[in-house]
């Protein structure tokens, strides 16, 4: 329960410290007003994730929620958990660093991403923390990002890495 408690601490830290805060502006804005305007730019993104892959004998089916900010070069966490037919459950929380490669000006397209953190297993019940069983997770990702108007998006992704073999996921997800 302690264990829960800090990780959820964790997680509010990492979402308040994505949101930007803007200054207000006073004064004359016809300066302002005659500028072309800019497409809006959006710096934290929240999107539950579903996915398969191989932490084992046998496929894993799973899911969880990935929260992050910036622009081309972004940095959040994973909350992730599987569950597989030979009642190996899996929890797996990473924090995550991705380049969109169009540059900077875009947060979409194509991505690479290097993932790290905690995996912890469980068998026949959810993944205890404390957990007796656990291990480093790391991998590498590659993914694009699809806009659905201006806000929305859908990301289809593969990744390899330890001590899963493979997996395929997407996420759909909000930008604010």
């Amino acid at each position: 329960m302690v264990m829960f408690k800090k990780l959820f601490y964790v997680i509010l830290l990492l979402t308040l410290m994505a949101v930007p805060s803007q200054a207000q502006t006073s004064g004359n804005t016809e300066e302002v007003d005659s500028q072309p305007s800019a497409p809006p730019q959006y710096f934290f993104f929240l999107a539950p994730v579903g996915e398969v892959n191989m932490y084992g004998w046998d496929v894993a089916f799973g899911g969880g929620l990935s929260i992050g900010g910036g622009d081309s070069i972004t940095m959040g966490a994973n909350i992730l958990y599987f569950a597989d037919s030979y009642k190996i459950n899996v929890l797996e929380i990473t924090i995550f660093i991705r380049y969109f490669i169009l540059g900077s000006e875009k947060n979409y397209g194509p991505f690479f991403q290097l993932v790290g953190g905690m995996t912890i297993f469980g068998r026949e019940d959810f993944a205890p923390i404390p957990s007796g069983i656990g291990s480093m997770s790391g991998g590498a990702a590659f993914g694009w990002r699809f806009m659905l108007g201006k806000r929305w998006f859908v990301e289809p992704a593969i990744r390899a890495g330890y001590p899963y073999l493979v997996g395929v996921g997407v996420s759909t997800g909000l930008l604010f």
